[in-house]
C-alpha cells in the first residue's frame, strides 16, 4: 500500500517469487539456512532462522528478504519477498539475484 502521507517510506518496493527445487525440505534449509553458504557480494546477513520453516536476510543496501520453505513431497517450494527496493532497477537486479541463487542451488542439490 502506498504511502500516502509522504513517510520515509514512500516509493519503496516489494516483489514475490515462487520457486521449486527438487531436493527435500531438510537438504533446501540446510544450505539456505546457513547464511555462510550465501554468496558474499551483497553482504546478507541472518535476522530471523526457524528451522525448516522461515529465514529473514538483510542486505547492505538496506533491503531485505523474507524466505519461506514449504515441503511439496520430494521437492521443496521456496517463497521469498523482497522488501525495501528503492527503485525497479533495484527489484530487476535483486529479482536476477535470486533465480542466480536458486540455479547454484539447483546445481549443488543435483536438482
Amino acid at each position: 500500500m502506498p504511502d500516502s502521507a509522504g513517510g520515509p517510506d514512500r516509493g519503496l518496493r516489494e516483489f514475490e517469487l515462487t520457486l521449486r527445487v527438487q531436493s527435500q525440505l531438510a537438504r533446501v534449509f540446510l544450505i539456505l539456512g546457513d547464511i555462510s553458504q550465501w554468496p558474499t557480494e551483497q553482504n546478507p546477513r541472518m535476522l530471523v532462522r526457524k528451522d525448516l520453516e522461515r529465514v529473514t536476510i538483510a542486505f547492505d543496501d538496506m533491503t531485505r528478504a523474507s524466505v519461506k520453505f514449504l515441503s511439496a513431497g520430494e521437492a521443496t517450494q521456496i517463497l521469498v519477498l523482497h522488501e525495501l527496493c528503492k527503485s525497479q532497477e533495484q527489484v530487476d537486479s535483486w529479482r536476477n539475484y535470486w533465480f542466480t541463487l536458486m540455479e547454484s542451488l539447483k546445481s549443488r542439490l543435483g536438482a
